[in-house]
């Protein structure tokens, strides 16, 4: 096998076997969980199969990385599309797309407004959970969105509390806005 031209980012080389196992375990029951609940959807096992690997990206390096979350976004499009195609479910479609340009609007929206308190890889996360969202529909998307909200400042006031975070640290949001989905995607079967 031929090394890679150009090295790795560090968030896909910093990790050891023990870490990667963890995540794939993690990943696997989470997948295992939403078949279970809500059945063999497409779009919301794939969202459930990444979201370990996102939000340990983001807590680790606070980043959630361009590289991984705009293939998703698109991913995730195609696999609703598929999905309410082969289902006669056609405004799944247009669930999906509002969904997704809806939860993009809203984190826009405090990243423009308030340069640190939203990080623009959270803002493209949004497309890709807001298009999971929308296609399952407008109960489930809005409770995605406010328990994503709940869990962030839940861990930010827990962090604040304990002293292991001030009001300008940057803290991860990813994994608290997949929370909110997941918790919303199991809600609704």
């Amino acid at each position: 096998m031929q090394p890679l031209e150009t090295p790795a980012p560090e968030w896909i080389r910093g990790w050891t076997p023990l870490q990667i196992a963890f995540l794939t375990i993690a990943a696997a029951a989470l997948v295992g969980l939403v078949a279970a609940r809500i059945g063999l959807d497409p779009a919301p096992l794939l969202l459930a199969a990444v979201a370990p690997f996102i939000a340990a990206i983001d807590i680790r390096w606070r980043i959630v990385p361009n590289r991984l979350v705009l293939p998703l976004a698109g991913a995730l499009q195609v696999a609703v599309a598929a999905s309410a195609v082969l289902g006669a479910q056609p405004l799944r479609i247009v669930g999906a797309l509002l969904g997704a340009a809806a939860m993009f609007a809203v984190y826009l929206a405090p990243a423009v407004l308030t340069r640190r308190s939203m990080g623009m890889g959270d803002v493209k996360l949004a497309l890709a959970i807001g298009t999971v969202l929308g296609a399952s529909g407008w109960q489930t998307w809005l409770l995605g969105v406010l328990a994503g909200f709940i869990a962030g400042a839940v861990v930010g006031l827990v962090l604040l509390l304990a002293r292991r975070a001030t009001l300008r640290s940057r803290i991860p949001y990813a994994p608290a806005m997949l929370a909110g989905a997941l918790l919303a995607l199991l809600a609704q079967g």
